[in-house]
């Protein structure tokens, strides 16, 4: 029997619906693609924030007894701040401590960080760290310990180490970086983002791996056939 030849109409037709499949599944990966790049640009916003609220911790040293002070440095105890942004959005930074040295008032050490900010107009984003130091004339943070943040949403960023550059509005590190949502996972083993002009650059090891939301389990269903039923010779 020979093959069935389709008319050139059937074939042209067969044909325009395999492209616009293909532009379909194209589209989710580049959407999936531009949404974790957003997030990580997003994550490094909610760092300049950070770093913006962190500067009013930057106070006059004040009249303090000795056991007040650690390694001659003056030590406050949980300092925490509230406020809202241009967006009458709440947030909140607390710290276990900061220490800050009478011989060098623009540099503070913060320990055990963590906080909520908003992230977008509809989620928020928490943060911790164990340790950080914030340079008030310099205008940057540096996370010398892990930093982890997740969204509302379910997103995730860790990084193992990294600085916040206020004046430059960007966030590097040179460690490894691992940025996570339902459908993506990227990790590189550096990244630098520019939230002013809001580009991302990934170096070294780069690996995006995608999972399709539409991509269901699937579940093995096993029948048995009466027929075959082995006889009771009971």
């Amino acid at each position: 029997m020979s093959d069935v030849q389709l008319p050139d109409g059937a074939k042209t037709t067969e044909l325009m619906r395999d492209r616009v499949g293909q532009a379909h599944r194209h589209s989710r990966r580049v959407r999936r693609v531009r949404d974790v790049l957003l997030f990580g640009a997003g994550a490094v916003l909610a760092f300049g924030i950070l770093a913006t609220v962190l500067a009013t911790l930057a106070i006059p040293v004040p009249e303090l007894d000795n056991n007040d002070l650690e390694d001659g440095r003056v030590v406050m105890g949980a300092p925490k701040v509230e406020g809202r942004n241009s967006a009458d959005q709440p947030y909140s930074i607390t710290a276990e401590s900061a220490l800050q040295s009478p011989d060098d008032l623009n540099r503070l050490e913060l320990r055990n960080l963590s906080g909520e900010l908003p992230f977008g107009s509809d989620n928020r984003v928490a943060f911790e760290s164990d340790s950080g130091f914030y340079d008030a004339e310099n205008q940057y943070l540096d996370f010398l310990s892990p930093l982890d943040l997740e969204t509302t949403a379910g997103e995730t960023a860790h990084v193992k180490e990294g600085r916040i550059d206020l004046l430059a509005g960007s966030f590097t590190s040179d460690k490894p970086v691992r940025l996570t949502t339902k459908t993506t996972t990227l990790t590189a083993n550096s990244v630098r983002i520019d939230s002013r002009n809001r580009t991302a650059l990934f170096k070294g090891a780069v690996q995006m791996r995608l999972v399709p939301n539409d991509v269901k389990p699937v579940t093995e269903t096993v029948t048995t056939d009466p027929s075959s039923k082995e006889p009771d010779n009971g």
